[in-house]
């Protein structure tokens, strides 16, 4: 088992690590999701006072799709977060060169994890080997997870060439069902609501000195392309169509492309935390109004009942 290294020194590691914004630590869960989303609110116009009162959604059409993708990443990504501290986590990783992330990437004493969120909430998944479907619907997902962990293994190896290949994960955030009839060979799925548990019941792989040593390559800006800023302007990459699914099913595949620039964008995490709670505050309107109208008419048969009865 490898020999684990002093719970001060691990602390001292990790807390320098991300403070520091020149390493890609900084970067927060469902960073490049949240920006594109932002771009595209942009062209939303602002809701009438009686569509506030009715509790419309901000959203616009094509901003839901990103918004469930950035909720369901913000909250695996959370989760992540709360792991001890000798694991190191990193969020949204640019890579390729149009406009791609990969969702998570953990580094601990189990080993290197790949985790892609996926958002199908109150829908059914159903997986058997490499075969994943959601709510009947073939999805590429496997296929994506092994990609992922194919192209971090290659980039640690690029310095430590003997190092263990990342193993991919689909988490699956707030599913109605997960049915695994059989997990597929190189991919765990899981509900994102175990990941932690699971990932720190894996046994020890790692000594302290390959993880610290793994943990820098990923850590370090230069591995990566240029983290993408989304600005309004005109689209420079295209990694992604126009949603094809439903819009209650934030598949990243059918999220549409981003638009980059090498400019950072104005505090995006603040902007998204206001839009979320406008989000939250229209649900909460909408329901209160549906609630009035049961009450209302609940009243009137009652005194539809009440006049018969007399």
């Amino acid at each position: 088992m490898p020999a684990p290294a002093p719970a001060p020194v691990v602390s001292a590691v990790r807390r320098v690590m991300a403070t520091s914004a020149d390493t890609m630590r900084h970067r927060f869960a469902a960073q490049a999701v949240i920006e594109e989303l932002l771009r595209v609110q942009g062209d939303v116009p602002p809701r009438t006072t009686l569509a506030r009162v009715f509790g419309q959604s901000p959203l616009g059409a094509d901003s839901v799709p990103w918004y469930l993708g950035a909720k369901g990443e913000r909250a695996v990504g959370s989760l992540l977060e709360s792991l001890p501290p000798e694991w190191a986590v990193f969020h949204a990783l640019p890579v390729g060169g149009r406009g791609s992330d990969i969702d998570h990437v953990v580094v601990g004493p189990a080993g290197v994890f790949t985790i892609n969120t996926k958002h199908h909430r109150g829908q059914s998944v159903w997986v058997a080997g490499r075969s994943l479907l959601v709510s009947g619907r073939k999805t590429r997902y496997i296929r994506d997870a092994e990609l992922e962990a194919e192209r971090v293994t290659g980039l640690v190896r690029q310095r430590m060439p003997r190092s263990a290949p990342a193993r991919p994960v689909v988490a699956f955030v707030g599913p109605k069902q997960l049915s695994i009839r059989e997990q597929p060979a190189s991919v765990t799925v899981i509900d994102a609501r175990h990941l932690r548990r699971w990932l720190l019941s894996l046994p020890p792989t790692l000594a302290w000195p390959e993880r610290m040593e793994i943990t820098a390559v990923v850590d370090n800006p230069a591995s990566w392309r240029r983290p993408p800023v989304t600005v309004p302007g005109p689209v420079v990459s295209s990694v992604r169509s126009s949603p094809s699914q439903p819009s209650s099913q934030s598949s990243r595949d059918s999220l549409p492309s981003y638009r980059v620039s090498a400019e950072p964008a104005d505090d995006p995490m603040a902007r998204f935390t206001a839009l979320d709670a406008d989000v939250r505050a229209a649900h909460l309107r909408r329901a209160l109004w549906v609630l009035l109208g049961v009450v209302v008419a609940a009243g009137v048969a009652l005194e539809v009942l009440q006049l018969f009865a007399g």
